[in-house]
């Protein structure tokens, strides 16, 4: 029987391990280009992009609001829309090598992130990326109430471990944390806006800007926990 770990590392998908939020509005003009014949469709997903861009800033390079309302409309521009995200996001560098180091230190890796908007598309986009063999589990909630669910029950499933939440929207912290969970922002992009706000509301908020920072974090939280076996988080 494998050893309970000591670290348990909890991975958003978009923005942490893939680079889809840069790539919304190529995928929505992808998706209601196959589904429709409007003359220049992708100069209107444009302009409405960078209007919204306009309109409102946060951690995210472009927001996904038209992606995610197409997806409540119509569900087969919704799984086109998905497909063709996965085909333009890729993995951002230094995710194989850091999980495939850390996985064999004993850290088990989570993908804790949203539902995407087609239901359990999650998971194949995971497969698209080539990112399944690196993750332990996959576990997606639906909204605040389910992730907070979710993550009880792991504290519960490895009571023993120190829990390193990574996710590129701090506010999904606020509200969330104990002294077992080390909460970090990866800033992406590395322009994303640092949310003053929502950090201010998190007691030891980290934060990375790459796979090479995340990295020597969790190895360094590793390292602590193998010397003095004790809880670090908050």
């Amino acid at each position: 029987m494998a050893s309970a770990p000591r670290v348990v590392l909890l991975l958003d998908f978009d923005g942490v391990i893939v680079d889809s939020p840069a790539h919304f509005r190529e995928a929505t003009c992808d998706a209601l280009g196959a589904l429709s014949r409007i003359p220049g469709v992708c100069v209107l997903v444009d302009r409405f992009y960078d209007w919204l861009a306009g309109r409102k800033k946060g951690t995210k390079g472009e927001p996904g609001v038209l992606g995610r309302l197409i997806g409540y409309v119509l569900y087969p521009l919704s799984v086109r829309w998905n497909l063709a995200l996965a085909k333009h996001s890729k993995v951002l560098p230094g995710v194989r090598d850091a999980l495939e180091e850390l996985r064999a230190k004993g850290v088990r890796v989570i993908l804790f992130s949203s539902e995407d908007w087609v239901a359990n598309y999650k998971e194949r986009r995971v497969e698209l990326a080539g990112v399944r063999d690196l993750l332990d589990e996959i576990m997606s909630f639906v909204d605040s109430a389910s992730r907070r669910q979710l993550l009880q029950q792991l504290l519960e499933k490895y009571p023993d471990a120190v829990f390193i939440w990574v996710d590129d929207r701090p506010h999904r912290f606020v509200g969330n944390l104990n002294d077992r969970i080390v909460p970090v922002w990866f800033q992406f992009p590395a322009t994303a806006a640092w949310e003053k706000h929502v950090a201010e509301k998190i007691l030891h908020l980290r934060r990375v800007k790459d796979w090479n920072e995340l990295r020597g974090l969790v190895l360094s939280i590793l390292e602590k926990t193998s010397q003095d076996g004790k809880k670090i988080g908050n």
